[in-house]
């Protein structure tokens, strides 16, 4: 199988070392006056584990509906934060500020404040550099009742009453305009929530490997995948208490809060890196306690 090598042949206790992968047989011979004595031991020796020894580590952006990073197979997970417009057209960035749920989801649509024309609202995906996401059939799902209009590179009309639903249409041609989603009716007892927007041909597993397969692919490899960026954690003054955090059901990962640490963990038992994860200046020490624990409970036992 290859040679071996002894620290000191002659001595009673050494150590050896093995030059290839393989079985090796060892003989010790002892002798004392005229008698001598020998027995063999067959080791086995494995070949080494490259998993985890490559300690380079590398940076991941934060999660933007306009860069060239795209983690997430359901690309509304990279949207754009809201932008209100006039519900007649008149004006396509108004500026005002449309009441949302706690995962960011508008209350009611149209909206009015009973000053300013009745609004709707409007995001922008994948306007990728280059546009270089995929061309395909993409599958549009969300609940409730409610009416959500594509523009730009995706095109359709998808009204519903109620329930959830699973639409298709079909982006022929990428570009860095990326897909236009506006809710043009969203019923307050039942408003427009939990939308996806599946890339051609994860439909079927976007709920347990949610991340874009060349997005891993560039990562695997590294030993250490570091968190502040995709955290937002300079300047993010938004985390203060365990309830503040973004989590994976949140309307978008592209906000101001960062993305989740839910995900950052699993990307990492993903791709097989340790998570340098970094905490937000004003957290206090039960969202410390509780991202302990979650690591804990959440990272392959063979990462650190």
């Amino acid at each position: 199988a290859g040679n071996v090598t002894f620290g000191n042949a002659n001595a009673a206790d050494t150590s050896a070392t093995f030059s290839a992968a393989g079985a090796y047989t060892l003989r010790l011979t002892a002798s004392a006056n005229a008698l001598t004595a020998s027995d063999d031991v067959v080791v086995t020796v494995n070949a080494a584990s490259t998993v985890g020894t490559e300690r380079m580590g590398i940076n991941v952006a934060k999660v933007y509906g306009w860069g060239s990073q795209i983690p997430f197979v359901d690309a509304f997970k990279q949207s754009r934060p809201w932008i209100s417009a006039n519900a007649d057209g008149t004006s396509s960035n108004t500026g005002v500020v449309v009441p949302v749920d706690a995962l960011g989801y508008p209350l009611e649509i149209p909206y009015s404040n009973g000053i300013d024309p009745p609004q709707i609202v409007r995001t922008t995906m994948l306007d990728v550099d280059s546009g270089t996401y995929p061309a395909g059939t993409y599958t549009l799902i969300f609940a409730g009742n409610g009416t959500i209009t594509l523009a730009s590179n995706a095109n359709g009309t998808f009204n519903q009453t109620g329930g959830e639903n699973t639409y298709t249409f079909t982006v022929t041609t990428p570009t860095t305009s990326g897909m236009q989603l506006r809710i043009t009716r969203s019923d307050r007892t039942d408003p427009v929530r939990n939308i996806r927007v599946i890339m051609p041909g994860y439909v079927g597993t976007y709920m347990t490997q949610p991340f874009y397969p060349p997005f891993v692919s560039k990562l695997t490899g590294f030993g250490v995948i570091r968190f502040m960026e995709w955290i937002r954690t300079n300047g993010n003054d938004r985390l203060v208490t365990w309830s503040d955090r973004v989590g994976t059901d949140h309307v978008s990962q592209a906000g101001p809060k960062g993305a989740s640490f839910d995900y950052a963990i699993q990307l990492s038992n993903t791709v097989g890196a340790d998570p340098w994860l970094t905490i937000p200046h004003r957290a206090d020490n039960g969202f410390i306690t509780e991202l302990a624990r979650q690591v804990k409970r959440d990272l392959s036992p063979q990462r650190k």
